[in-house]
């Protein structure tokens, strides 16, 4: 082998000392740690950028509509959250365990909110008066749209409407009808024991809803029972179709589910 130069040997070393060697298994395992990667248990920069923008993401804006639960209280603006004491229980919004609301009066909320059977009352009158336009004039004519013009406020807009909505109408006003004797029925009897147990030493006895619903369904089925055996329904065929209308509505009374 030729002896180098000390030119060429310098640049072997130069040369050498450019190209890294290649890291072992050994090294790997007890080696140092690289600096430019994160530390265990920091949030690197990406994690901390998506917790930024889930931030700006929840924030609501002074003019955003306010959402307030039930165990807060009434004023949703007011910076005191807790009890007077400052305790770390919330005050309850909720009218079963508040006494913000007081208690229910019945009679009263029915003779304050009795506007809205009126109003039933004259939506009923209305679809009867554009159905019964339609009938005379014809379905295809301008008094009947004029007669449906009427009462496309109640999201009527033909004829089959207006006769579906009659129907559902007549349902409704029949179960409030059974609902409000069903209330004084319940009236009653609570009446009828607070006499009882002033007159006489009886303990109280607690009507239970479907104890008041069985007593009235006797009630009516005692009626129907007086109805038929009355001599002028049951003359000659009136008999049978009372009968046939009674078992109908009998039928349609169990059928028919309460709407809300």
């Amino acid at each position: 082998m030729a002896a180098l130069t000390l030119g060429e040997l310098k640049a072997l070393k130069a040369r050498e000392a450019q190209v890294k060697p290649p890291q072992s298994d050994a090294d790997s395992d007890t080696g140092t740690i690289d600096k430019n990667l994160p530390k265990e248990g920091t949030p690197n920069r990406n994690t901390k950028m998506k917790d930024a923008q889930k931030a700006v993401a929840k924030k609501r804006g002074t003019k955003a509509p306010v959402m307030l639960p039930n165990n807060v209280k009434s004023n949703p603006y007011t910076k005191l959250k807790l009890g007077k004491e400052r305790s770390s229980r919330l005050v309850a919004r909720d009218p079963r365990f508040s006494d913000f609301s007081g208690t229910l009066n019945e009679d009263l909320f029915r003779k304050s909110y009795s506007f809205l059977d009126e109003m039933h009352r004259e939506e009923m009158k209305e679809i009867k008066m554009a159905l019964n336009a339609t009938e005379r004039a014809g379905e295809n004519t301008v008094k009947a749209a004029k007669a449906l013009e009427s009462i496309s406020h109640m999201n009527i807009s033909s004829v089959d409407d207006a006769k579906r909505a009659l129907d559902r109408y007549n349902v409704q006003s029949k179960q409030m009808k059974r609902k409000e004797e069903l209330r004084k029925l319940k009236k009653s009897l609570i009446e009828q024991e607070r006499e009882k147990i002033a007159t006489t030493a009886k303990d109280p006895f607690y009507y239970s809803q479907k104890k008041i619903k069985k007593i009235y369904r006797a009630r009516e089925d005692a009626k129907m029972r007086e109805a038929l055996d009355s001599a002028a329904i049951n003359s000659a065929t009136a008999g049978e179709i009372h009968k046939k209308l009674a078992r109908k509505n009998k039928r349609q009374m169990k059928r028919k589910p309460e709407l809300g």
